[in-house]
């Protein structure tokens, strides 16, 4: 597994690195010196995604009853659009989901944006109550068998089962269920994004948001892609999201092996972090996904 991994790493980084990626980054050097002077050893604290809705109402009763998530603030957004922001109770530091209403808005399914990863400490009777809310499962529970990760290096024979199911909400974004430990039944803690360039893009998170690299892992001979989970040092992560209790989020970056530039990063509102003081509101990383700093 490792020997394939890295073969598949080796090209890709091959040819994907070049003078684009050198640009980008000079282009966001005052942004990137901020951001990092900002967040300290750690880098940029997640806060929440942002997602746009056709009817906030629903939206909201949705999450409500599936995730146990609770309105902790509302408001109108730019534009006089309607939102309301949906925190875990009593969960510090856990990563919140911003609903903000548009007509005809929902989950475009050619987009880059990959959903939201919620841990559960029972999976299948929260697929079942995200089914019996509205929503949809697509991919039923199962257990699904990773490999060995490349980084932190785990022995080649390494094999991690996750039991693990994939839903979406009413209005079509996907939601990666899989099972954990935790207090909450069910935790907001993952954000997935595909990605063209998955270098360009992991160091870009480092660099710009002061993030760390918290695992590497091949989803080889399963299917030909990598996913580098990026976050806050010292989180402790697994193939699908956090793991050990633990309430800070992380990022997954997922490459596929010959996938064309990412067209429609707008799925994705945008990712909100923490910043005390910054030179801009917001950036774009290399996909085109929005990163707002709020204080």
């Amino acid at each position: 597994m490792h020997a394939l991994a890295s073969v598949l790493a080796t090209a890709v980084c091959a040819v994907r690195l070049g003078p684009a990626w050198h640009a980008h980054g000079q282009h966001h050097g005052h942004v990137r010196s901020a951001a990092l002077a900002m967040g300290g050893a750690v880098g940029l604290q997640p806060l929440s995604v942002v997602h746009k809705v056709p009817s906030l109402s629903s939206a909201v009763q949705f999450y409500q009853s599936s995730f146990g998530l609770d309105v902790s603030a509302s408001g109108t957004a730019d534009g006089g659009r309607p939102y309301s922001l949906l925190c875990h109770p009593g969960v510090e530091g856990s990563l919140c989901l911003k609903l903000v209403e548009m007509p005809g808005a929902g989950y475009d399914a050619a987009s880059g944006y990959g959903g939201l990863s919620v841990r559960v400490t029972d999976l299948e009777a929260v697929a079942a109550t995200v089914a019996a809310n509205g929503g949809r499962i697509v991919k039923e529970p199962s257990s699904v068998d990773y490999g060995a990760s490349l980084f932190p290096d785990e022995d080649e024979e390494t094999v991690t089962s996750v039991q693990q199911a994939l839903v979406t909400d009413p209005d079509g974004y996907p939601v990666l269920l899989y099972q954990g430990s935790g207090e909450d039944p069910a935790l907001l803690c993952a954000v997935r994004l595909n990605v063209h360039e998955w270098k360009r893009s992991e160091e870009w998170y480092q660099q710009v948001l002061g993030w760390s690299k918290l695992r590497w892992q091949a989803a080889l001979p399963r299917e030909a892609s990598i996913t580098v989970t990026v976050g806050p040092e010292g989180l402790p992560v697994g193939p699908c999201g956090p793991i050990d209790g633990a309430a800070r989020p992380a990022v997954l970056l997922r490459y596929a092996y010959g996938s064309a530039p990412i067209q429609g990063a707008d799925a994705l509102e945008a990712l909100v972090v923490r910043a005390a003081s910054a030179e801009t509101d917001r950036v774009q990383d290399p996909d085109g996904y929005q990163i707002v700093f709020e204080k």
